[in-house]
């Protein structure tokens, strides 16, 4: 009966704030919003024409792979992704890329042809412009002959007899038209989730997290304003009381949740999958992790202040890590790993995209370690310190 007296007091006490609206209500849906329209593309699943690459080549080499790259560079088929240029040297050609003049470079070096028939790995230096699409569509398009010519080298080195083959151009078009490059959709039968979807997941996770927050705004108010010493000389265990705090704050957590699903679901059309079991257990753990850091900065935490920075810098650190505000990889996302908002995150995404139980369980296992680890080291903390 304690108990539930102190969940009560809590809960009418965070209704009575106009923040609490504003932050755990109404700020989800502003983000989500803002983030899944101007990243949309990013996330686009449509198919795209790739505009030609122009291409300044610095051909130093007068060998007898010449003809052979005169051949590839010049091809019908390749004409629709490069439009070479020659230049005269390496250094006309990086004076290209940086003056816009070109979007990518290709050098050729003096003795690639000497080194290719020597029996030597095949090597082209690439300079890179400011696009990223075209850098990627050069680099592909002209790794084409790069790989053709090592294969031979292989063969070349592997019988000996194959040394006439080395010796014609490698790059010449195919037989028969067939073309350097495969044109085709990487989209069909697509499950990859909207923009929307990404940041309605990843927000979820964030402002469960600021829920958290929340909670240990709460407690240490209470120990700054030291109400929670006056409540100790009242017949209520100081335990209950943290208990009642926690349970009313993971219980406006529990709202929240459901109302950003049933509002993204009804406002902006997000599909967030079919198995609502999971998805439950997952805000549950997320709910649980986050009354755990809660508790955990609050004895750490001396002043409300200190408790509000140490929190933010965690929740902050985590959605990025975990790329709840841009899609991350290498390091960062491997830093990730660790965090709870990654394995919550992407347990959601999954959950939208139709991974099956057994894919999704593996990652809920994960985080209900994470969770289950911070609520061990908050409590035994609270046993050592006390609050």
């Amino acid at each position: 009966m304690q108990l539930w007296t102190v969940v009560l007091c809590e809960i009418r006490r965070m209704l009575r704030s106009r923040s609490f609206y504003f932050v755990l209500f109404a700020l989800p849906f502003l983000l989500i919003l803002i983030l899944g329209s101007a990243l949309k593309d990013i996330f686009s699943q449509d198919d795209r024409t790739i505009a030609p690459v122009r291409l300044a080549v610095a051909s130093l080499d007068q060998g007898a792979l010449q003809e052979g790259v005169q051949a590839f560079l010049g091809s019908p088929d390749l004409s629709k992704y490069l439009q070479p240029s020659p230049v005269v040297s390496r250094e006309a050609a990086v004076d290209a890329v940086k003056s816009g003049e070109a979007d990518f470079g290709l050098v050729i070096p003096e003795r690639f042809s000497e080194s290719v028939l020597r029996g030597e790995r095949a090597n082209w230096e690439f300079l890179y412009g400011p696009n990223r699409t075209h850098n990627t569509t050069a680099e592909h398009v002209l790794q084409t002959f790069i790989d053709q010519t090592n294969m031979i080298q292989s063969v070349h080195m592997t019988i000996p007899s194959a040394a006439a083959s080395a010796a014609r151009p490698p790059a010449s078009i195919p037989a028969g038209g067939e073309s350097f490059v495969l044109t085709g959709s990487l989209n069909k039968a697509n499950t990859a989730v909207s923009a929307l979807q990404y940041y309605a997941a990843a927000e979820l996770v964030m402002f469960l997290l600021y829920a958290g927050m929340m909670a240990a705004i709460s407690l240490t108010t209470e120990k700054e304003q030291h109400t929670l010493a006056r409540l100790g000389t009242l017949p209520v265990k100081p335990a209950t009381v943290l208990a009642g705090k926690m349970a009313g704050q993971g219980f406006l957590a529990v709202v929240q949740a459901a109302v950003i699903v049933a509002g993204t679901s009804l406002l902006y059309g997000v599909d967030w999958g079919d198995n609502w079991g999971m998805l439950a257990a997952i805000i549950l753990l997320t709910i649980a992790a986050s009354m755990s850091l809660a508790l955990l900065i609050a004895i750490i935490a001396k002043t409300y202040k200190a408790a509000v920075g140490l929190f933010q810098a965690v929740i902050i650190g985590m959605t990025l890590l975990s790329g709840g505000f841009m899609p991350v990889d290498g390091m960062l996302q491997k830093l990730g790993f660790f965090t709870v908002s990654y394995w919550a995150s992407d347990s959601i995404t999954r959950i939208m995209q139709g991974f099956g139980p057994d894919i999704v369980a593996g990652h809920l296992t994960v985080l209900a370690a994470i969770a289950g680890g911070l609520l061990a080291v908050s409590f035994a903390v609270y046993r050592k310190a006390g609050f």
